[in-house]
């Protein structure tokens, strides 16, 4: 049994070709039955600057400001358009990987539970919390939009979504919800799970 390919075309009558991965406003989306996301392009971003840091300061700068650089420059290039896509529990995972890398090579570590205490004492969240905080804020923008259409689709696509990490971080449900008290709720319940 061979099934016939069939070719779709473009408006310049070129022939669209099939492939297993798109990237669309800099997420790469793979092919599927559900909409599937490969973030290794970010991992690889987030290497990439962060091994550039550590290359030019290496052991000689101390671990403060090597945890800072981390934060304001690499954290972004891992976290990258993330909070407008759903992800799965193994693509937390795989972004958890290089933040906990970085802490290894910093700290000299190597069990788990010091990584964990050395992220909680640098005031670095871990991947998934940073992940909800921006997807809380993205979704405050679209909620408080001034376009009724945004505002349609995310009472119809992402208010429910919205509610639920409001609940799981104890967050009012209000107009304005700032950064900090997303921040501060999240670092109470990382310090209730290490006590």
């Amino acid at each position: 049994f061979k099934a016939d390919v069939v070719s779709f075309y473009d408006l310049n009558g070129t022939i669209i070709p099939w492939v297993s991965e798109l990237k669309y406003l800099g997420v790469d989306l793979l092919h599927g039955m559900y909409l599937k996301i490969n973030v290794h392009y970010n991992k690889v971003k987030f290497f990439t600057s962060f091994n550039a840091i550590y290359a030019k300061l290496g052991s000689s700068a101390s671990a403060e400001t090597l945890v800072h650089l981390l934060k304001t420059n690499c954290l972004s290039a891992l976290l990258y358009n993330l909070e407008a896509v759903h992800l799965t529990k193994t693509n937390i995972n795989q972004l958890t990987y290089p933040l906990d890398r970085s802490f290894i090579k910093i700290f000299h570590l190597k069990n788990t539970d010091s990584i964990r205490l050395c992220q909680y004492y640098m005031y670095q969240l871990p991947v998934e919390m940073l992940i909800d905080m921006r997807k809380l804020l993205f979704w405050q923008k679209i909620r408080n939009s001034d376009c009724d259409l945004l505002r349609h689709f995310f009472g119809y696509c992402s208010a429910g979504l919205f509610d639920t990490l409001c609940n799981k971080y104890n967050l009012v449900i209000n107009r304005k919800l700032n950064r900090n008290k997303i921040v501060g709720n999240m670092y109470e319940i990382v310090r209730s799970n290490i006590d």
